[in-house]
């Protein structure tokens, strides 16, 4: 009985960490330079996975939705990506603004 609650639990523990990013930080918006020219520049944002390993793609979502997650405490409206950088953990970059309804 405790291997069988072992395997289960580290099983739920795996499916976790492979599971998609939240979607509810819609109201940051992807956006480029001339997008963004008459906002107000509110500072640098960044993400990185919570886990190295799996698909690439997940993990770039992930990375990118922790940068969107800094961007709206920021009370940022939109995004600027400024890089993905893959060294030893990858990792993206950008620069949040809010802009005038």
């Amino acid at each position: 009985m405790k291997r069988w609650f072992t395997t289960a639990a580290l099983g739920a523990v795996i499916a976790g960490c492979a599971s998609a990013p939240p979607q509810d930080l819609g109201t940051v918006i992807d956006a480029d330079a001339a997008t963004v020219n008459a906002c107000r520049y509110l500072g640098e944002v960044s993400g990185t996975p919570r886990w190295t390993g799996g698909a690439a793609s997940l993990a770039d979502q992930h990375a990118r939705q922790q940068a969107r997650a800094q961007a709206a405490r920021l009370s940022a409206t939109h995004i600027v990506w400024t890089g993905v950088y893959n060294t030893s953990t990858l990792s993206v970059r950008g620069k949040a603004y809010r802009c005038p309804d």
